[in-house]
């Protein structure tokens, strides 16, 4: 690394510590600290690691105090001041704690969620609420649940907080939050993000810059075609698989076999000719969805039939009689 591009991280580093320091202010801008993790994603990196450090150093202040300087076990406004000093002391701090042999202390906990056939509430400290998806993972990852990694679905109803900016791995995207309620599906070919109340900021490789995402809008990333669209949607579609419904609107019917295998626990195979046919609507769930009421009906609106297949089930091009693809 250059001179110059040192110099250019000390000043994020820099400004990373001073926005984390105004977070404890009445008067913080939050509309521009939100532009400013947007700007660079080394921006929303540096924040990240200030705000990991200074919430380790809070946490364990008292186990460090009997083995370090005084100044490790200092108050949190003493602390600060530090911070204030520039972006060497968080390097300084580190190298403290790994000097007394505390590695494990930088290491974010990590907690891993699954489920099965059914959902489960995951709720957070700080009263943030997520429902996660039948067949899904989330892993939440920092002492205060700052970085989480979906592999499925999930409903966030996120709690808004000064001290954090959250940030979520879902596939290719990454999502950053301050507070909104939004929902997330993650699948093999797309990536779909709604939000139905607040704003999240979208990046992904090869964006010029993040996107951003607000109250009844929804976004999706075309894995394939690596395309983002941006679209108006009802909020009250939003997580509708929480009701039992799974709503769409222009939705390929790859993907909403996708999703009838994780909600409806039905294994529906389309095949290349019907994949990017698209469907708008809405299909009922739940038991009845299991018994193959969600498929029926799918069919019958698309216009196509709806063959046993082994085990499972298959749409076919037309109403004629089952031929091999």
């Amino acid at each position: 690394m250059n001179e110059q591009a040192i110099s250019s991280m000390e000043a994020i580093e820099a400004r990373a510590i001073a926005w984390h320091l105004d977070t404890a202010g009445a008067d913080m801008d939050w509309d521009g600290f939100t532009r400013w993790l947007e700007a660079d994603p080394r921006h929303a990196h540096a924040y990240d690691a200030i705000a990991t450090i200074d919430a380790l150093l809070d946490a364990r202040r008292a186990g460090l105090l009997a083995a370090s300087p005084a100044d490790i076990g200092a108050p949190a406004s003493t602390r600060r001041r530090m911070l204030q000093w520039g972006s060497g002391i968080v390097a300084a701090a580190a190298a403290v704690l790994l000097a007394l042999g505390l590695p494990h202390a930088l290491r974010p906990a990590e907690q891993d969620f699954t489920t099965g056939d059914t959902a489960r509430v995951i709720a957070l400290a700080d009263g943030s609420r997520i429902t996660l998806a039948p067949h899904s993972r989330l892993t939440v990852t920092g002492a205060d649940a700052q970085a989480m990694r979906l592999e499925g679905g999930g409903w966030f109803a996120i709690r808004h907080r000064r001290d954090r900016a959250l940030a979520i791995r879902a596939g290719a995207l990454l999502v950053r939050d301050i507070g909104t309620r939004f929902d997330i599906q993650v699948d093999r070919t797309a990536v779909r993000l709604a939000v139905a109340e607040g704003r999240v900021s979208v990046a992904a490789a090869g964006l010029a810059a993040p996107i951003a995402v607000k109250a009844a809008q929804a976004l999706r990333f075309d894995a394939g075609q690596s395309r983002i669209t941006l679209t108006a949607a009802p909020p009250a579609d939003m997580g509708s698989w929480r009701q039992g419904r799974l709503s769409y609107e222009n939705a390929p019917l790859a993907l909403v076999a996708s999703d009838l295998r994780r909600y409806a626990g039905l294994s529906l195979k389309v095949p290349g000719s019907l994949g990017d046919r698209r469907f708008s609507g809405t299909l009922v769930i739940g038991d009845a969805g299991r018994n193959g009421r969600a498929a029926r009906d799918l069919a019958r609106l698309m216009g196509v039939t709806l063959a046993s297949d082994g085990g499972g089930l298959r749409l076919l091009p037309d109403r004629r009689e089952p031929r091999a693809d």
